[in-house]
């Protein structure tokens, strides 16, 4: 695995980025702690040519120490769909943090979404700027598209055909493919972690992607056979019986888990929808005000106050 010299200052540049978005940074950062929870949701989004190629040449000019996999762009796009190459289930930790991924650095500090508040103990919860604000908010962020941007013209033709289907159409075959590749892995994952119930959670999630949801809700009950507390499953069955028009029984399923994770602000505002879309209003506004100004930032608790002022207005 060779790189041109051209290659070279572009990882120079990243690594220019990813120095000065560390520091800036600083103060957000939080001890994690080793979860590993947030893998699996991470490798939903793509990594570009450009990081993983960073990557392997870093490990490379190390000597590669660890005997580590090194694995090409189209490589990495099929092996680390739903669980990251370079996450290690037994330490519960990367085994390329130094090199890891540019989402990998934001995840957390500035980025986070729903899935966010299905970690049970993340450190990150209601401090992170939230998915509706986009990553406008992160530092430096345009200068890394540009960098990302200005690297594909390195690659090869049918690299930068797929990294742009894929980055602009979701649903496109090339995407489904890449949901096929991580059904694959989760299942060789559960096969040899068996007793851990987020791992089937995630595969129903995939199934869901998939539009195959009798085997993703199969794969979610599941998860609450090996764990109970699994809240994930819950969260998820509950989304799609409301998406049913079925909200009863996603009440039932969203104070499920709530009943695991009280403090989960998306499940709860989730389940105001269903109480306000049965015309229990005294009790969708006694749970809205559940919601302290903690769980979300004031301008999006603004937003959310007036999403449900024009539902039930619509009552």
């Amino acid at each position: 695995m060779k790189f041109s010299e051209k290659q070279i200052e572009f990882f120079k540049k990243l690594e220019d980025y990813y120095r000065r978005i560390k520091e800036v940074s600083a103060a957000r950062c939080k001890p994690c702690g080793a979860c590993v929870d947030c893998c699996y949701h991470i490798t939903n989004y793509l990594h570009s040519p450009l990081e993983i190629d960073y990557a392997n040449y870093h490990i490379l000019k190390k000597g590669n120490p660890d005997n580590l996999p090194l694995y090409t762009w189209k490589e990495h796009m099929e092996k680390g769909a739903g669980l990251c190459v370079y996450c290690d289930q037994e330490t519960k930790g990367c085994k390329v943090y130094e090199e890891r991924f540019n989402i990998c650095r934001i995840y957390g500090p500035y980025i986070s979404d729903t899935d966010l508040t299905s970690f049970p103990g993340c450190v990150y919860k209601f401090s992170s700027v939230q998915r509706g604000y986009g990553l406008n908010l992160v530092p430096y962020n345009d200068e890394y598209e540009e960098l990302v941007k200005g690297y594909m013209e390195l690659v090869p033709e049918d690299i930068r055909e797929i990294y742009d289907d894929i980055n602009t159409d979701l649903f496109s075959k090339t995407s489904r493919k890449r949901y096929e590749y991580a059904a694959e892995n989760f299942k060789e994952l559960i096969e040899k972690y068996p007793h851990i119930s987020y791992l089937y959670a995630c595969l129903g999630r995939v199934y869901r992607n998939l539009g195959n949801m009798p085997l993703a809700l199969e794969y979610f009950r599941k998860a609450l056979e090996v764990n109970p507390q699994e809240e994930m499953a819950y969260y998820d069955i509950a989304a799609w019986y409301y998406q049913q028009n079925m909200p009863e029984r996603a009440e039932e399923e969203y104070r499920a888990a709530l009943s695991c994770q009280p403090d989960d602000s998306q499940a709860r505002y989730n389940l105001v929808f269903c109480l306000v879309k049965q015309k229990k209003l005294a009790e969708a506004s006694a749970e809205f005000k559940k919601l302290l100004d903690e769980s979300f930032k004031y301008e999006e608790r603004l937003l959310r106050e007036r999403e449900l002022v024009d539902i039930m207005s619509d009552q």
